[in-house]
């Protein structure tokens, strides 16, 4: 190859690589977990359409299992009636997220539900700024030590403590 030939390659590679060739893309959008969810595959047909129908499967019984918000999901009913959690899942997580709080001091705490709520983000006070009042309820009833877990079943020690897991699950 002579010398000319040599400096014309990158270029020609540039080219060639910078040349846009049309990539078929599937594009599904839902709402979960009290968002909207976006899955992008590049590929179409029936395997791409199930693999994203799969893991919209999976985020929905996450979804499902970790609400508080749906009477009968296990941290709903926690939270309200103090029902133990004995799904595995759940308490790993749970776990985890103890683990979390503690190497925080408290900044990630899975306790924070009273908070989140006082503060209007659900609940009967949305869209309000809390009181001095509200705030220190709230905060006597958070604490990540509040809550324990014995022979893999969640439990509070406390029963104002209650979940939400919408940071870490």
């Amino acid at each position: 190859m002579n010398r000319r030939a040599l400096a014309a390659f990158p270029v020609v590679l540039l080219f060639f690589a910078c040349s846009r060739s049309e990539v078929a893309t599937t594009r599904v959008v839902r709402f979960l977990m009290d968002a909207p969810c976006s899955i992008t595959v590049v590929g179409a047909g029936k395997e791409v359409d199930g693999a994203i129908k799969a893991a919209f499967d999976r985020m929905a019984d996450v979804d499902g299992r970790y609400t508080i918000h749906s009477n009968g999901a296990p941290l709903a009913r926690f939270n309200a009636l103090a029902t133990p959690v004995t799904d595995h899942e759940i308490v790993g997580v749970v776990a985890r997220a103890m683990e979390i709080a503690g190497q925080s001091g408290g900044a990630f705490d899975p306790t924070v539900a009273p908070l989140v709520e006082a503060w209007g983000f659900y609940g009967s006070n949305a869209g309000r700024i809390p009181s001095p009042t509200l705030l220190r309820e709230a905060l006597t009833a958070t604490g990540w030590k509040k809550i324990a877990i014995q022979d893999w079943r969640l439990v509070k020690r406390d029963p104002r403590a209650r979940i939400d897991l919408g940071w870490a699950a």
